[in-house]
Order: C-alpha cells, then structure tokens, then sequence
C-alpha cells in the first residue's frame, strides 16, 4: 500500500514475520531517523496485533497488504 492510504485507528491485514495477520494503526509517526550518510526522513507506524495485542512499530508501509474486511 502507499503511505498515504493508511489512516489511523484502522484495521489492515500486514505481514508480520511471513505470515498474514491482522493490526490496528495507533500512530504514524514523522520523523528523522540516523544513518551511514546522516539523518533522513521516516514514517514509522506503531500497530497493535490483534491477535496478540503485541505492540510492534513498521518502518515501511510495504508491510501493509490492505484494509480488512468485515467479517460479521
């Protein structure tokens, strides 16, 4: 997906560690992250599992696969 489709407080299937899972954006945050060449740009996106309700955060919105579809 492109950075600009994610919203927060949505729910989108993402891959997380080779497998399809579903998550809740809480945050997207803009910021300046260190490396080799100096500091650049970077949206991180702190998600929740909804399964494990682990915190995890993204660093790329190549993770996101889409929105999730309601099941009820």
């Amino acid at each position: 997906m492109k950075k600009s489709q994610i919203q927060t407080d949505c729910v989108y299937v993402a891959r997380v560690s080779g497998r399809l899972v579903t998550v809740r954006v809480d945050r997207i945050r803009d910021t300046q992250v260190k490396s080799c060449t100096g500091f650049r740009d970077a949206t991180l996106y702190d998600v929740t599992n909804l399964k494990t309700m682990r915190k995890l955060v993204f660093r790329s919105a190549t993770k996101f696969r889409g929105p999730a579809k309601d099941t009820e």
